[in-house]
């Protein structure tokens, strides 16, 4: 039915996200830039797929049927969502500073962003390793001694 709603296309080459994603964000240079590709599969999987949010929110039954059921506990749901946020951010920051890299409000937005985030994650340390989260109270420490 799409074929014959959209003829025009219906026989292009199949063009992957990937390919697309390289295409744009690092033309002319396609053995280095896999990290933008994973920027943007990163949010996205654990927005809406896979990996480890998903599989806790969306379980499968023993007969295949995959239906919602919020089984974590809060500290642990809490973690997951700073950390689909923060994954977001940074596919937002390669994303501005690919496409509007002189957009000075982009930036300071995010940067701010970018560190309630880290608070964020100092408040739901659920799941955390102390080394990560040392290295994040010493980066705020220091951001706030320069404020």
């Amino acid at each position: 039915a799409q074929r014959k709603r959209f003829p025009h296309v219906a026989h292009m080459a199949e063009v992957r996200l990937s390919e697309m994603m390289r295409h744009y964000t690092r033309a002319g240079d396609p053995l280095r830039n896999d990290e933008y590709v994973w920027l943007y599969g990163a949010p996205s999987a654990l927005l809406h797929g896979d990996p480890e949010g998903m599989r806790d929110l969306m379980p499968v039954d023993d007969d295949g049927t995959q239906h919602f059921a919020l089984l974590l506990e809060d500290a642990r749901l809490n973690a997951l969502m700073v950390d689909s946020g923060s994954n977001a951010l940074v596919f937002c920051d390669a994303f501005v500073s690919r496409f509007h890299p002189e957009n000075a409000g982009f930036h300071e937005r995010l940067s701010d962003l970018a560190r309630t985030f880290k608070e964020l994650s100092l408040k739901h340390s659920h799941g955390r390793p102390d080394e990560g989260l040392m290295a994040l109270r010493n980066e705020l420490e220091e951001y706030h001694k320069r404020e």
